[in-house]
């Protein structure tokens, strides 16, 4: 068995992969998409990995990217799942800033008209 890889190397490749393909750890561990045990499991497959090199030399190209993790990556379904929930909240929480901005238009035409009315 193959030892395990160095745990600060292995971190720093988590998080450039994660900001290599724009996956918001932050916001993933804010909305419980991510808890400290799920990141920890991120963490031991990434350190069992036999692919360090060439994940360090992908994300040094693709840093900013947007890209899609490569699928050598051992953590690409996850990454992918977390970019999934993330972009859903946006769209949810933008639909809730819309949904609310209309109800606050309605209330102040209603407000101006019964001012109107007096």
């Amino acid at each position: 068995m193959k030892p395990m890889g160095d745990e600060r190397t292995h971190y720093l490749l988590a998080l450039g992969m994660a900001k290599a393909t724009r996956t918001d750890l932050v916001d993933a561990m804010e909305t419980g998409a991510l808890d400290n045990d799920a990141w920890a499991r991120m963490l031991h497959r990434c350190r069992s990995c036999g692919w360090p090199e060439g994940c360090a030399d992908w994300v040094d190209h693709q840093m900013e990217s947007g890209a899609e993790c490569p699928p050598s990556c051992v953590n690409q379904r996850r990454f992918a799942e977390l970019r999934a929930r993330s972009a859903q909240a946006r769209r949810d929480s933008d639909i809730a800033v819309e949904a609310a901005t209309l109800a606050m238009a309605r209330a102040e035409r209603v407000m101006k008209k019964a001012a109107g009315a007096r």
